[in-house]
């Protein structure tokens, strides 16, 4: 839904990031609305490990845009993609910050709903790798209505929780660990624990298949992931 340009500081030097709304979209109220609400969701995190939104506003053509830190790396589906799954201390590294990330945003009130790897950016500064959350446009406030109608699922079926695929109102900081348990299999083992060509087959299986064990998979993994992930996935 987003295009993003580098840009240049002319004052202050430096480079930024700017998002806008793809063209087709400008004139969606609902593109808009996502926009800022990516905007102020991020801003209202105090973390080192989620994006910094530097500014929002609005073009002179009318386009509304928001101005992120610029990050260096790569995204952690890249990395997945090359090397297919993660050793465990690297996997523990990414795992933790990712939480850290959460714990800040549901403080704030804030259910990121779209925990998946390509929103989580492995920055590789020269001394060890700094993890950062991406991508708050389908955020949700605790404290505000959702704007999503019941039944409606939003978010990457994959990484839904069981309540948030069949599109509840009622979701909370639960279905964010759940996406985080995903994320965590899928980077120990090379595969995701609830698979399924189509949102239906991903459904079913989320709601019917066995909680899987990561070292069903993985064999050398310890009983201690199997039962941390059978916590972090856990359907009641």
């Amino acid at each position: 839904m987003g295009e993003l340009w580098l840009a240049e500081r002319c004052e202050l030097g430096g480079e930024v990031v700017i998002k806008f709304i793809v063209p087709e979209l400008q004139g969606r109220a609902r593109s808009v609305e996502r926009l800022a609400r990516e905007a102020a969701s991020a801003a209202r995190i105090n973390s080192p490990h989620v994006v910094r939104i530097l500014d929002y506003g609005t073009a002179e053509d009318g386009s509304p845009f928001l101005v992120m830190e610029k990050l260096e790396g790569r995204d952690l589906d890249a990395l997945l993609r090359e090397r297919r799954s993660l050793e465990p201390r690297t996997v523990l590294r990414v795992a933790r910050q990712v939480a850290r990330a959460l714990e800040k945003a549901h403080a704030a009130g804030i259910i990121h709903r779209d925990v998946k790897p390509s929103n989580v950016f492995l920055c590789e500064p020269e001394d060890e790798v700094i993890v950062k959350l991406l991508d708050f446009g389908i955020a949700r406030s605790t404290t505000q209505p959702s704007g999503t109608a019941s039944g409606t699922a939003v978010g990457t079926p994959a990484y839904m929780s069981p309540e948030q695929i069949v599109g509840s109102t009622s979701i909370d900081a639960r279905t964010d660990v759940w996406a985080l348990g995903v994320l965590t299999f899928e980077c120990l083992t090379g595969r995701r624990p609830f698979p399924g060509e189509a949102t239906g087959a991903v459904a079913l299986a989320i709601h019917t298949l066995p909680t899987p064990r990561p070292s069903e998979v993985s064999p050398s993994l310890p009983p201690a992931v199997d039962a941390w992930f059978a916590r972090a996935c856990a359907r009641s």
